[in-house]
């Protein structure tokens, strides 16, 4: 999704693009559409979306979350790429099994590891099973 909102021109293109990835990306379009950006505030995002790439002080960071954090980086795609870089396994495999077993709650800390839940087999591998939701072997 990256290269999509980098090549946005104005906010209706921003929107008509993350539009694209609509069901990976449900709260950047929210965001997208939540924002009232005149020429300015979008020449703001772009500079903003690029100065992210590189290292930043924390509040710096923190301001950009707050205001871009869903468009840069939506909740599910973030998950996702967790789950796919802990288990080795293709982006898409892990965003289907996640679809299969719901992504764990956004804002609840205490629960960070059970995004692993019932996303992998009692051998550590990923799988396809009938687990309810959360099933399957917790790691730690």
């Amino acid at each position: 999704m990256g290269p999509a909102i980098r090549g946005a021109k104005s906010r209706a293109d921003l929107i008509v693009r993350i539009e694209l990835f609509a069901e990976a990306a449900a709260d950047a379009l929210a965001q997208a559409e939540a924002m009232s950006m005149s020429d300015v505030d979008f020449s703001d995002f772009r500079r903003d979306l690029r100065k992210a790439a590189k290292e930043q002080p924390e509040a710096w960071i923190e301001k950009f979350n707050e205001r871009f954090g869903d468009i840069a980086m939506p909740y599910k795609m973030l998950i996702a790429s967790m789950v796919a870089w802990q288990f080795r396994c293709p982006w898409g495999c892990a965003f289907i099994r996640l679809q299969e077993t719901g992504f764990p709650p956004r804002k609840d800390r205490k629960k960070k590891r059970q995004y692993l839940a019932g996303i992998i087999d009692g051998e550590g591998h990923i799988c396809r099973s009938t687990h309810t939701k959360w099933g399957g072997a917790l790691i730690p």
